[in-house]
């Protein structure tokens, strides 16, 4: 067991350092434990499923737990801005994901910012700065607008994913 920092959220002037503990379950799986979350009034409460959503992908793909991580993923999931795609899907997704941590290619992904754009019953739309880091050195830092819905199993899964240009993302942090 491990106390790894995996996610800074700069929230309400406060940064919360979120903690979590990997638990290797069976099948390979991990389920985690955040140790360290500081509730801020309300808006916590509506911001909840999307920092818990950064931290289990930033938790997931960091210990390369395939399953976990496509657990988070809808089977609808659609996802624009990818340079020479229209649309990428959950098979897209899962074959990518798959390739990236058998193949031991990610060395770290994480999280800076979050910035709800709105919240309706059981759907959070929100964008967040990504940052992958490979084991060969390549550093890819975007902005992405992700949407996030409760499905009918009660779990939140990503349904919409929309990596932003750079202009939008410059015109978001001046608005912020």
């Amino acid at each position: 067991m491990r106390n790894v920092p995996i996610l800074l959220v700069p929230f309400c002037e406060v940064v919360l350092v979120v903690f979590a503990f990997f638990h290797p379950i069976q099948g390979g799986n991990f389920r985690y434990t955040p140790a360290i979350k500081q509730k801020i009034g309300n808006r916590y409460m509506e911001n909840k499923p999307a920092i818990d959503m950064l931290e289990a992908l930033a938790l997931t793909a960091n210990a390369g737990a395939y399953t976990s991580h496509m657990d988070l993923i809808s089977k609808q999931v659609s996802v624009y801005g990818v340079p020479g795609f229209e649309v990428i899907g959950y098979n897209d997704w899962a074959r990518q994901c798959q390739y990236e941590f058998d193949e031991g290619i990610l060395k770290r992904v994480s999280y800076e910012g979050l910035r709800v754009v709105t919240v309706t019953h059981g759907n959070v739309l929100f964008k967040t700065l990504e940052t992958v880091e490979g084991t060969d050195g390549t550093i890819n830092r975007h902005g992405v607008e992700i949407l996030i819905r409760q499905e009918a199993d009660g779990k939140w899964r990503v349904v919409q994913e929309r990596i932003l240009d750079e202009n939008e993302m410059e015109f978001d942090s001046r608005k912020a």
